[in-house]
């Protein structure tokens, strides 16, 4: 049996007509995250110790569990790149690119597309 290597892949040139940095912010969090910490927490502080200690133990835990749920939950931000690149037909397209990559207005760039994954490279 023999795997197959077929595909297809796109190369189009062009240039960079535009950089962008954009912040994406993530809004996501859940009401119900201090809640399932602090059941976790205090399942697994009432496994320590026993008698009084380990009932001091599960409080502590839930309370612990809570603080940590909420750190985690926090919504956060993420910074994206933009590049704009126009076409030899004259036509834009903005690809995502990681922040890494220097791309600047002006330079020649190759849009490569791989069974619809797209690289955008000079």
């Amino acid at each position: 049996m023999q795997s197959s290597t077929t595909g297809t892949t796109l190369v189009r040139t062009g240039y960079v007509a535009e950089v962008r940095d954009v912040t994406v912010h993530d809004n996501s969090s859940s009401p119900a995250a201090p809640a399932i910490g602090a059941l976790v927490g205090g399942v697994a502080g009432s496994m320590i110790g026993s008698g009084s200690g380990r009932a001091i133990a599960a409080i502590g835990g839930a309370a612990g569990g809570s603080v940590a749920a909420k750190q985690l939950a926090k919504p956060g931000t993420t910074t994206l790149k933009k590049v704009t690149v126009r076409f030899e037909d004259g036509g834009l397209q903005t690809y995502d690119v990681s922040t890494e990559e220097p791309f600047r207005v002006g330079e020649p760039v190759k849009v490569v597309n791989r069974n619809g994954n797209i690289l955008l490279t000079r």
